[in-house]
C-alpha cells in the first residue's frame, strides 16, 4: 500500500507499536521470511470455523471429528519451514493441540449451530471511507456476520490469544469500525451487537457502541491516519514484541533489544540470508524489494561484527556458515555450506 491507504485497524496498530515494522511491511513491501506459530495456528482455526459455518448454513454441519480432520489437513497443507515458535516453553505440536482444543470447545458449546441459517457473511470484506470524502479509506474482514433473533446485526470475531485481556486493555476499535462500515445491513435492523469469542479460555465478550462512541472512534482514527501520512521517518520501537517480528533480523534496535534480554539468535540471521539467496533465483521476484531487504540484513550483520570490534565473523546455522568480513573498507557476506565448500 501507499501512505494514501487503504488502511485497516491492524495496519494502524502496527504503526502505533512500531513505525519501522509498518514501513517495511506496508510501504517497502518487504516480505516476511518467517511467521509465528501463533499467527499460523490462528489462521487454521479461522479457516476451520469458516468451513464449519459455510457447511452448517447449508444444513450440513460436519461432525466434530470431520471438522478436526479438516483442521489437520489445512495445517499440513500450509505448514512450511518458516513457521517458528518464539516462546521457549512451547512447541509446534503444542500449538496444533491448542487449535484443536479451541475448535472442540467451540463446537461443543454451540452445536447444533441454530443460528447458522442466519449467517449473513463469512470473512466478509468491508470497505468504506470514514467521512465520505475518500480521504480516509478503511478496509477489513469480518469473521462472521449474523442476523440475530432480535433483528440485531451481530458482528462476530474469533480470537486465539492465550487469554482475554482485562477491560482496561480491551481493544474494541476494530469491530466498532466494522459497525461504522456496515451501517444498516438489512431491513428491520434494530441495532448492532459486537461479539468477541476468546477460544482458548472459552470466554465471550458482548458490547454495543453508542453513536457518540462511534463518532469518537471515527475522529480518533482520522487523526491516526493523518499522523501516518505526515510521517517522514519510521523509527524502530523496540519492545518484547520484537521476538515475534518477522523483520527482527533486519532491525538493529530490535536485535540489540533482544540481545539485552538474552535472546541472541545468530542462526536466524543465517536462515534469513539463505532465504534471500534462494529468492534471488526466482525470475519473478521484485529485485528492488529484494535489494532493500538484503541491504538491511547486511547492515545488521556488519553492525553485529563491528559492535564487538572485529573485522570478520562466522555465524553458524542449519543452512551453513555465514561469513561476514571487511577488506579494504568494503564489507562482504557469503554463505558457505556446512562443509565449507
Amino acid at each position: 500500500m501507499s501512505l494514501e491507504g487503504p488502511y485497516s485497524h491492524s495496519r494502524l496498530e502496527c504503526f502505533r507499536k512500531c513505525p519501522l515494522q509498518f514501513r517495511l511491511r506496508y510501504v517497502d513491501g518487504i516480505p516476511g521470511r518467517w511467521r509465528s506459530i501463533e499467527s499460523f495456528m490462528g489462521n487454521r482455526v479461522h479457516e476451520s470455523l469458516e468451513h464449519l459455518y459455510q457447511s452448517a448454513s447449508e444444513g450440513l454441519a460436519p461432525p466434530l471429528p470431520e471438522l478436526i480432520d479438516y483442521y489437520a489437513a489445512r495445517w499440513e497443507a500450509e505448514f512450511e519451514p518458516g513457521v517458528r515458535c518464539v516462546r521457549d516453553d512451547t512447541s509446534i505440536d503444542g500449538y496444533f493441540a491448542t487449535g484443536k482444543d479451541c475448535l472442540t470447545r467451540y463446537y461443543n458449546l454451540h452445536h447444533p449451530f441454530a443460528d447458522a441459517d442466519r449467517t449473513l457473511g463469512l470473512e466478509w470484506l468491508v470497505e468504506f471511507d470514514l467521512d465520505g470524502t475518500d480521504r480516509y479509506p478503511i478496509r477489513g474482514y469480518v469473521d462472521r456476520m449474523v442476523r440475530g433473533e432480535d433483528d440485531y446485526l451481530e458482528i462476530h470475531d474469533y480470537k486465539t490469544s492465550r487469554r482475554q485481556p482485562p477491560d482496561r486493555f480491551f481493544d474494541d476499535v476494530q469491530l466498532a469500525l466494522y459497525q461504522v462500515g456496515l451501517g444498516h445491513a438489512f431491513d428491520g435492523q434494530q441495532g448492532v451487537r459486537l461479539i468477541w469469542h476468546y477460544l482458548v479460555p472459552g470466554t465471550v465478550v458482548v458490547r454495543e457502541k453508542s453513536e457518540s462512541a462511534l463518532e469518537e472512534i471515527r475522529a480518533r482514527t482520522r487523526r491516526t491516519i493523518d499522523v501516518v501520512r505526515a510521517a517522514r521517518t519510521f523509527p524502530a520501537q523496540p519492545s518484547k514484541l520484537c521476538a515475534w517480528c518477522e523483520y527482527r533480523e533486519l532491525c538493529g534496535p530490535g536485535r540489540r533489544h533482544l540481545e539485552n534480554e538474552g535472546r541472541r539468535d545468530e542462526a536466524s540471521l543465517v536462515w534469513h540470508w539463505a532465504q534471500l539467496k534462494e529468492a534471488a533465483q526466482d525470475p519473478e521476484v521484485d529485485r528492488e524489494v529484494l535489494a532493500k531487504e538484503a541491504h538491511l540484513i547486511k547492515r545488521n550483520l556488519v553492525d553485529l561484527v563491528t559492535t564487538e570490534r572485529r573485522t570478520s565473523a562466522t555465524l553458524e546455522g542449519d543452512e551453513g556458515r555465514l561469513v561476514v568480513e571487511e577488506s579494504g573498507g568494503t564489507w562482504a557476506v557469503r554463505l558457505e555450506d556446512p562443509a565449507g565448500a
